[in-house]
């Protein structure tokens, strides 16, 4: 036989076999039309069913897991239930936890897979095998067979008391724990942690992790309350993304830069701790209004040690931006009153808090008015022209100043007052700014009036708020702190505001929207200051609110007129 012959039958037996196996191993089996069911969370015990046509009564059926070797050696042999022409239902093997399995139908010597079931779970990470290990024994159902944190089992996993303990695991990474939203006390202690990231941790209430090699560290968490991590070669640390802080505790850490300045709820110093490098240059941020109005340059606390030891105590306003750069310790310095008549009364009060005609401003602030005031100055008709030097004394907590011509009020670094009248005072401008205790603003009968700024005010929440700005030629006003004033409602007594009635001037007005933490519906229905400035056919921007007390004041939503 020569060459070109043993080709021809070479290629033709090798076409009988190729054509014999597709005979032979026919894997349809007549079935058609397979409906393959959801691999979902819990499945594992349940009766699930398969649609389609052309099952028998003899068919097997084998999970498969697809992230296994293929050859059949894991497979998992089911339970079937029941099997009609149309459909097929087995029980899901409770040991069946593969996040993807092939569904191979086995008849007789054949198989065939009809399909797969795959669980398309959302999947963290945690990168520690320390801490890993750790979650796995206190909770195996937080992981799939490839270590793979499942999301949504984390989001609802409960902690024994909310606590979580990892101190001396040897833990170098804590990333993954913000998947865990019910996680509300964390002990990290004597760890390895070195650069850690803790953003996104919204539930957690504590965090225990002194003398665990915390190098840096990035946090954010507005539930967090308590933090004591001693014993830590830090050197900066900001805890501006913490605004909830009660106790902070971070001794032996010679920081060069603490960042504390959105921290407003420190009333209790037996657990405020914290140490500075003092043969470096250092710098320590507070609220300004809480520095103030907790009386922390006289106070015995971390924050007047620090600044008597050298370090730079700088004072933050709401807006974020400095309002001291630094506190003057040993002499808080003076200020002037260049208003004669309003320093000759308040010489009459306060003596001590002056120099000659200068302000002694840690007099000022310590001075108290003669007790029948009840902390009340009456300033009408004096014939003033300025308020500057006034925010100085602290005792004045409500001011009356009717009848005057002062022209501007500037209301920076005002801190305890609660009410001002300023009725035909003169005004042509009206500002707040980092007050959280004001509640009363009545301006009415201002005829030069034209620009009022209120988002100053933003700390109220609970107060029943008045402001009255009727009589006056308002040009622009700016209330776009309402998500706390939502007390205001529609009342006339306690809202009320009139812009000029010039339609060639430029007139704006603008507001939160009820959509995200505004009025509910106040400034979108029904007869309210509001509508009645669109009905006189003034500009009302609408905003969404994110955050008064930083500054950001979220974007424009809309506009009408």
């Amino acid at each position: 036989m020569n060459k070109f012959n043993l080709l021809i039958l070479l290629v033709s037996l090798t076409c009988f076999w190729s054509c014999d196996d597709v005979t032979e191993y026919d894997l349809s089996f007549g079935i058609s039309g397979v409906v393959i069911p959801k691999y979902e969370e819990g499945i594992q015990g349940t009766e699930v069913k398969i649609e389609g046509r052309g099952f028998q009564s003899t068919d097997h059926l084998h999970l498969r897991p697809l992230l296994k070797p293929l050859d059949g050696s894991f497979d998992i042999d089911v339970e079937i239930k029941e099997v009609t022409s149309s459909y097929l239902s087995f029980l899901f093997p409770l040991n069946a936890k593969e996040s993807g399995y092939s569904l191979v139908l086995v008849r007789g010597d054949k198989e065939i897979s009809l399909g797969s079931m795959q669980q398309w779970l959302p999947k963290g990470w945690v990168a520690d095998i320390n801490l890993r290990n750790t979650l796995k024994v206190i909770g195996p159902q937080l992981f799939d067979a490839q270590d793979s944190l499942k999301l949504s089992v984390a989001a609802d996993f409960e902690f024994e008391n909310g606590t979580l303990n990892i101190s001396g695991k040897g833990i170098t990474n804590l990333s993954g724990l913000e998947k865990f939203p019910k996680l509300k006390t964390l002990w990290a202690t004597d760890n390895n942690l070195g650069n850690i990231e803790l953003v996104g941790m919204d539930g957690i209430v504590s965090i225990f992790a002194w003398s665990s090699n915390i190098t840096s560290m990035n946090i954010q968490s507005k539930t967090l309350q308590t933090l004591y991590m001693g014993n830590n070669p830090l050197t900066e640390l900001d805890l501006s993304k913490c605004p909830a802080l009660l106790n902070i505790v971070l001794d032996n850490i010679k920081f060069r830069k603490l960042d504390i300045s959105n921290c407003m709820c420190f009333g209790s110093f037996d657990n405020f701790k914290f140490d500075f490098d003092t043969n470096q240059e250092c710098q320590l941020l507070v609220s300004n209004i809480w520095f103030w109005h907790m009386d922390m340059f006289n106070r015995s606390s971390a924050v007047r040690t620090a600044g008597l030891s050298g370090v730079k105590v700088t004072t933050i306003g709401l807006d974020k931006e400095v309002v001291f750069d630094k506190i003057n310790w040993t002499n808080a310095g003076t200020a002037s009153m260049p208003d004669a008549n309003l320093r000759a009364i308040m010489k009459g009060y306060c003596p001590q808090a002056f120099s000659g005609n200068d302000i002694i401003i840690s007099e000022a602030r310590n001075a108290k008015l003669p007790t029948n005031l009840a902390n009340k100055l009456d300033l009408s008709d004096k014939n003033i022209t300025s308020l500057d030097g006034l925010k100085y004394f602290d005792d004045v907590w409500y001011l009356v100043c009717d009848n005057n011509n002062i022209s501007e009020i500037d209301m920076t670094g005002w801190y305890n007052l609660t009410t001002i009248s300023a009725k035909n005072a003169g005004l042509t401008s009206f500002k707040t700014k980092d007050q959280p205790w004001l509640r009363d603003i009545d301006l009415s009968n201002n005829t030069s009036l034209k620009y009022i700024d209120m988002r100053g005010i933003s700390l109220l929440s609970n107060y029943n708020i008045r402001f009255i700005a009727t009589g006056c030629p308002i040009e622009y006003l700016d209330l776009r702190n309402g998500y706390a004033w939502s007390t205001w409602g529609q009342s006339g007594d306690k809202l009320a505001f009139d812009f000029t009635a010039d339609t060639s001037k430029s007139r704006t007005l603008k507001v939160e929207t009820a959509e995200n933490g505004g009025w509910s519906s106040v400034w979108n229905s029904g007869v309210n200051p509001v509508q009645k400035a669109i009905e006189a056919g003034v500009r009302v921007e609408y905003y969404n609110w994110t955050n008064a007390a930083t500054g950001n004041y979220g974007e424009l939503l809309k506009t009408v007129n």
